[in-house]
């Protein structure tokens, strides 16, 4: 009768053992959770930073549309059809009468806190004289 005591006792799990094995079912998908979260964080902070740079490419499609910066300073305003992103245009002149240096800044997020930049150069014809 003694192994059939035994015998029985072995069938299952103890409630301690079940106990531990939620824990750590537990443990770990809190861990995966997390990491979901961060990753879906990532996502956002990429797909804001490439529409950042489709943006900055359409700025950078209007300079060799309409090439005339005889006009140094900063130019700033907002996009159309992308709420929340504005833009930023700074020419300034170079060693070279022909060369102008645009700077352009695409900013993003609470009070523009993240930016993408570009820097590029445009050739002006001189002024006749």
């Amino acid at each position: 009768m003694s192994t059939m005591a035994n015998s029985r006792g072995r069938d299952g799990f103890t409630l301690l053992e079940v106990l531990v094995a939620v824990m750590i079912i537990a443990l770990a998908f809190t861990g995966l959770l997390a990491l979901h979260s961060r990753n879906l964080a990532l996502v956002s902070r990429d797909q804001d930073l490439t529409r950042a740079t489709l943006l900055m490419r359409e700025l950078v499609a209007q300079v060799e549309l309409f090439p005339d910066y005889s006009q140094l300073g900063t130019a700033s305003g907002n996009f159309e059809g992308s709420p929340g992103f504005s833009w930023e245009r700074d020419v300034r002149s170079t060693a070279l009468e022909e060369l102008r240096e645009v700077r352009f800044r695409v900013s993003w997020g609470e009070r523009g806190r993240q930016s993408a930049e570009l820097l590029y150069y445009v050739h002006v014809q001189p002024t006749a004289q």
